[in-house]
């Protein structure tokens, strides 16, 4: 018996190793989508315009952001078809957000996505911070057509 169990445990030992699958585990940040390129950007100076966009393709209105006023922009009005995109789905082409001088104008980016084809106006104003309606900032409105 005794031999019997030496040689078991000499076979067991000599044996090789059972495969060990080394496949890293993935991490959530592999886990999650790329974000896609907002195309067109637009921006301050395409107020009062008319801007076409591509259905299913995201894009962005970039407006000047001042905190020292008091003021911030928010999303007022947008034509059914314009959803706003969640947040880190989408990214601008270069990140002009970065590196801005304290007490300077920043970019705030609102990301956006037209799910039809359509017509209608996008709207953003600002308003104060904490709310009231007293003192209401510039309006930024522009024209989306989505084909």
């Amino acid at each position: 018996m005794m031999r019997a169990l030496a040689l078991v445990l000499m076979v067991t030992a000599c044996s090789p190793a059972p495969e060990v699958n080394e496949e890293p585990t993935p991490t959530i940040e592999a886990l999650a989508p790329e974000p896609q390129v907002a195309d067109p950007e637009l921006n301050y100076g395409d107020a009062g315009q008319q801007r076409d966009v591509s259905v299913d393709r995201p894009f962005a209105v970039v407006l000047p952001s001042e905190s020292s006023t008091g003021l911030i922009w928010n999303v007022v009005e947008t034509p059914p078809f314009v959803l706003e995109a969640g947040e880190g789905a989408v990214r601008l082409a270069q990140d002009a957000i970065q590196g801005a001088m304290p007490g300077a104008s920043t970019p705030h980016p609102f990301y956006f996505v037209a799910r039809a084809a359509g017509s209608g106006d996008l709207v953003l104003q600002q308003v104060r911070f904490d709310g009231s309606e007293d003192q209401a900032g510039e309006t930024f409105r522009v024209t989306i057509v989505a084909r």
